[in-house]
Formats: structure tokens, C-alpha cells, sequence
């Protein structure tokens, strides 16, 4: 049993006080995890973050529950700095063998979803291709929406009304991890990429291009926060490929900064 209360906070930590109480349970032993927590803020009503996550090693079950509600003017609204700092509600929701897992998530503000989509996991084929070689679990990412009343007004014309994340791969028995594939789109921004891990979390290949175009106007202001930085156009490609040796190949043009 964890119980910590009260849980003091600083302002200068996250730009608001806050006082939170932490309790809930969590076991992990022989590759199972057992959890099962609740933050709820002492303060003021209205702010809790639950979780109940388990795996069970003996038969691959997943199940999986987060909840986070936020009022008005919260903490995490606050330390992200959106704007007017709005009620927040973020769900991520699945249950399932390893083999077939699908998680749905959905962040909403206002009451209004922002972002949502699917987490899955699956069972497939191993590369070796034999037929008594353990199965890989492959993995797919599926999120969208729109964002922008997340964020300052100035980011409003790079995302637009759609931003997406988008990726499938899979994890090998022996450790390998692929990504074979991600995207990243928005009104401005088109990146797309392939990353090969072997055993151990060595880098064997990567692929990487992107491109930013401003969809009106010259120029298209940049998240990445203070100073103010606009670009009028920008093109990156990125390779390594180490099958071929360990040098890496990078061209980046950027217009108009």
C-alpha cells in the first residue's frame, strides 16, 4: 500500500502552488505488474489522476485505465502554458492479450475532444519466417485532431485544424525493435521516417524526411517557443544505414529564417 499526504508543491516548480495526496498500490514481480494508484488534489476539488494498470505474465493479459480530470487553471494546463488554462480531460482505455490490444485515448478541453485515436498491438509473423519461430508483436499508432486551442494563437496557421501522428512496427523476440514506418503531419509540417533497433537498443538504420512549408503566406512561426522564430520554407533528409558503414548522411535547407 502507498499512501503519501499531503504532498507540497512550490510555486516556482510548476508556477502553482498545490497540495496532493498519493495514494494506491503497485507490485511488480516475475514479469507481472499490478497498479492501481489515485493523485487527487487537496486544495480545491476537481483534479485527479487514476491509474490501473496490470500485466499478467502468464497469460499476456493487458488491462489499462488512466484518467486525468483537471478544472480550470490546474496544474498541468498551467505548466504547459494553455491558453486560458482550461478543464482538461485525458483517457487512455484498453484491455486484451499482448497478441490483440487496442487502447483508445482521447484528450478533450472544454469539453470538446482535441486529439484521439488507437493504440494496438498484435500478434506477427518473425521475420526469420520459420514456421516454429516465436511470433513478433507488431504495433500501431493511429492519433489526429485538432490541437490548436491547446496552444498560443501565434501556432495556429503550422498545425491547422489536423494534426496527426501515425506509426506501425514491431518487436522481436530477440529484442529488435522497427519502426517501419511514422508520420507526422500538420498544416505546415509533413516529416515521415523508419528506425531500426537491434538487441540492446543499438542503431542499426534510420531514415528521416521532413518538410515545412507555410500553407498561406511567406513565413509560418515555429513551436518552439521564446524568441518568436518564423521560417519560410525548410527541407531535412536524414540516413544511416550501418549494413553499409557508420556515417551518416544529412542535408537541411532552411529559407528565411
Amino acid at each position: 500500500m502507498i499512501r503519501r499526504s499531503p504532498i507540497k508543491l512550490g510555486e516556482p516548480l510548476i508556477g502553482r502552488k498545490a497540495d496532493l495526496s498519493l495514494l494506491g498500490a503497485l507490485s511488480l514481480a516475475d514479469g507481472a505488474l499490478d497498479s492501481n494508484l489515485d493523485i487527487t488534489r487537496l486544495d480545491r476539488p476537481g483534479d485527479e489522476i487514476s491509474l490501473i494498470a496490470k500485466f499478467s505474465n502468464e497469460t499476456s493479459q493487458i488491462d489499462l485505465d488512466l484518467k486525468v480530470i483537471e478544472d480550470e487553471g490546474g496544474l498541468i494546463s498551467t505548466a504547459l502554458k494553455m491558453p486560458d488554462s482550461p478543464p482538461i480531460l485525458l483517457t487512455a482505455k484498453g484491455e486484451g492479450p499482448v497478441t490483440d490490444f487496442t487502447a483508445d485515448i482521447t484528450l478533450a478541453s472544454d469539453d470538446v475532444e482535441r486529439l484521439g485515436g488507437q493504440v494496438r498491438l498484435k500478434s506477427v509473423p518473425a521475420p526469420s519466417g520459420e514456421d516454429n519461430a516465436a511470433p513478433s508483436i507488431g504495433f500501431e499508432a493511429d492519433l489526429a485532431g485538432d490541437i490548436t486551442p491547446l496552444l498560443a494563437s501565434q501556432y495556429k496557421t503550422f498545425f491547422g485544424d489536423n494534426t496527426s501522428l501515425r506509426l506501425f512496427g514491431r518487436s522481436d523476440p530477440d529484442g529488435r525493435l522497427a519502426v517501419q514506418k511514422f508520420a507526422v503531419r500538420s498544416e505546415a509540417l509533413n516529416l515521415e521516417g523508419a528506425l531500426d533497433l537491434a538487441g540492446g537498443g543499438v542503431v542499426e538504420r534510420v531514415l528521416l524526411d521532413g518538410r515545412i512549408t507555410p500553407p498561406q503566406g511567406e513565413e509560418v512561426v515555429l513551436p518552439i517557443g521564446e524568441p518568436r522564430t518564423s521560417i519560410r520554407s525548410a527541407v531535412l533528409s536524414a540516413q544511416l544505414d550501418t549494413s553499409k558503414g557508420n556515417s551518416w548522411s544529412i542535408n537541411m535547407n532552411v529559407n528565411g529564417l
